[in-house]
C-alpha cells in the first residue's frame, strides 16, 4: 500500500494539482488595482509554480504520504500530525528518495521490534500466570500437609 500510494502521489500530476487547487481555493480573494490585475486562474497558476519551485508541494506530499503510511496507527488529529511532521520535513531540508527509503526501513524495523516486544510481553504474562497458579497450588498443598500433620 505504501508503494501504491507513493507512486500515486509521486507520479500523478492530477493528484498534486488537486492538492494545490484545494489549497489555493481556500485562500481569500483580494481586489487588485487595474494596473496589477491578474485573473484568478493566473494567480492560482503562479501560486502553483511557487509551491513547486519552493518545495512546498513536495513537503506537503511527503507529509501526507507519511500520514497515509501510518495505517491503522494514524493519530486522531491529522492536523496536529501535519504540523509536527512538516517541521521534521523542513528540519531535514526536504526528503529525497534515499531519506524516504531510510525512514521506511527504520519504520519497518521499529514495527517489527514492537511486534516482537509485544509477543515477549504476552509470553512473560503467561509465565507470570503459571507461576502464580503454581504458587497458589503449592500453598494449598502446604496448608493441607500442615493440617493433616496436626490432626
Amino acid at each position: 500500500s505504501r508503494r501504491h500510494f507513493s507512486l500515486l502521489v509521486g507520479t500523478n500530476t492530477a493528484l498534486r494539482a488537486s492538492l494545490i487547487y484545494a489549497f489555493v481555493n481556500t485562500l481569500p480573494s483580494k481586489k487588485m488595482s487595474s494596473s496589477n490585475y491578474q485573473t484568478p486562474e493566473s494567480k492560482k497558476e503562479e501560486f502553483r509554480r511557487y509551491l513547486e519551485r519552493s518545495g512546498g508541494l513536495d513537503a506537503l506530499t511527503s507529509v501526507l504520504v507519511m500520514l497515509y503510511e501510518e495505517g491503522p496507527d494514524r493519530p486522531g488529529e491529522s492536523t496536529e500530525y501535519l504540523r509536527k511532521n512538516i517541521g521534521v520535513y523542513s528540519d531535514k531540508g526536504g526528503t529525497n528518495s534515499n531519506n524516504v527509503a531510510a525512514q521506511s526501513n527504520e519504520t519497518d524495523k521499529l514495527r517489527k521490534e514492537n511486534k516482537e516486544l509485544k509477543n515477549t510481553v504476552k509470553e512473560l504474562n503467561k509465565t507470570i500466570e503459571t507461576l502464580r497458579s503454581n504458587l497458589k497450588h503449592s500453598r494449598e498443598e502446604a496448608r493441607k500437609a500442615r493440617s493433616s500433620g496436626q490432626g
